[in-house]
């Protein structure tokens, strides 16, 4: 049965708390707009807005940078991921400003924090959750150390994060909102950014079904709402998958997994591919101990028959297996790529029964260890990948 909205009283100091917590956020980021962004991947991302804006080619030959990647994967007429993110740089290029172009990393962020918000607003408004936990929460997302490490470099990961977060937090909103169609169709348009941004960002689209689906209607009524978010997420990427696939033959681009010639030229990608299979797993156990202590609240009182408290959880285990799977194929494990997966782990907080006496300053205890975390990336623009207190010590190796 639908419910009704939070007071207004109750939604106003939500919003007034996303306001702070925005604010804070971006405060923190102020000094990666110093950073000198010439890791090769955001070179890359340049090159091809450079190329898209001054030739109107999406490709990276022609490009610098052609020189120093591997031919096989990077000298093709029609560069492999979709469009969003080198056209959202486009402005920047034009203006020749790069350090700035990072705010198109720091609002995926601020969409990830304004996504926990929402899904702590739904909780809400159902009767459930508590203004405390809502506000130590979205003081873990905004102080999250992978959402800072991927927000202060011209990677797509950072956006990628907040759309698929928002398009999620859309489609629980809708479920306790009077304006559902709005919501779903909304989701559906954010879902397929995501996609237009990463196709791997599609994966978020089972989880939105699980939810629409699970959501207490007749059957007729959750074929519809399936319907209002899946065509507006498939007309925005499937014009993109027609081009690649009159171009390449194929939907997805097979040759992107690290060749010789890449690893031989560059070093870390040789550590990236021979990492173990449970490196994700792992490094999110002892780098975000939050993923951890919402484990642990579920297991210990699961709500029943809520069928959106599970899917926090599902989310967070489809990116982590679908990625598993693509790194041991030959992709590499770098932390970025589930990066999308960390909202998740607050929303599974959210969800989890309230914390008790004792739970409620352990999960402050693990968000306080992951914002001395990122305290690293905030001031060094040196740190590619996520690295946690016991590698820093030599205590883990992967």
């Amino acid at each position: 049965m639908q419910q009704p909205p939070s007071p207004p009283s109750q939604s106003t100091r939500i919003v007034v708390l996303l306001v702070l917590f925005s604010a804070f956020t971006i405060f923190l980021k102020l000094p990666s707009l110093a950073f000198p962004h010439d890791e090769p991947d955001e070179v890359v991302y340049w090159s091809v807005a450079q190329n898209l804006l001054e030739h109107g080619d999406y490709t990276l030959r022609g490009a610098e940078i052609l020189k120093r990647l591997s031919p096989a994967i990077y000298d093709r007429p029609l560069f492999h991921h979709p469009p969003l993110y080198p056209i959202l740089l486009t402005p920047f290029v034009a203006l020749d400003a790069k350090p700035a172009a990072v705010m198109i990393s720091w609002f995926g962020h601020l969409l990830c924090l304004l996504s926990v918000g929402i899904v702590g607003w739904t909780l809400l408004a159902r009767g459930e959750g508590s203004g405390e936990t809502l506000w130590l929460l979205l003081l873990g997302v905004a102080t999250d150390p992978l959402l800072t490490l991927v927000s202060r470099k011209l990677w797509i990961d950072g956006l990628l994060a907040g759309l698929v977060a928002f398009g999620l937090a859309l489609v629980w909103a809708a479920l306790v909102s009077r304006r559902r169609r709005l919501l779903l169709v909304s989701a559906g348009v954010v879902l397929g950014l995501a996609g237009l941004a990463k196709l791997p960002g599609l994966l978020a689209a089972p989880v939105a079904a699980m939810l629409v689906w699970t959501g207490g209607r007749s059957r007729r009524e959750r074929a519809r709402d399936l319907l209002l978010v899946a065509v507006p997420c498939a007309l925005l990427v499937l014009p993109w998958l027609l081009v690649f696939r009159a171009t390449y033959g194929t939907f997805t681009p097979a040759w992107v997994r690290p060749d010789a010639w890449a690893i031989r030229h560059y070093p870390f990608l040789a550590i990236a591919v021979g990492r173990p299979w449970y490196y994700y797993a792992a490094k999110l156990a002892i780098a975000e101990p939050v993923a951890l202590a919402g484990l642990a609240l579920l297991l210990r009182r699961p709500r029943a028959l809520n069928p959106a408290s599970f899917a926090a959880p599902v989310w967070l285990l489809l990116w982590l297996v679908a990625y598993t799977i693509q790194s041991v194929g030959g992709h590499g494990f770098l932390m970025r790529y589930v990066a999308p997966a960390v909202p998740a782990l607050y929303a599974t907080l959210a969800f989890a029964p309230e914390p008790g006496r004792f739970a409620r300053p352990m999960i402050a205890l693990a968000i306080l260890y992951g914002a001395i975390e990122s305290a690293v990336y905030l001031l060094s623009e040196h740190f590619d990948e996520l690295f946690s207190f016991p590698e820093l010590a030599n205590l883990v190796r992967f």
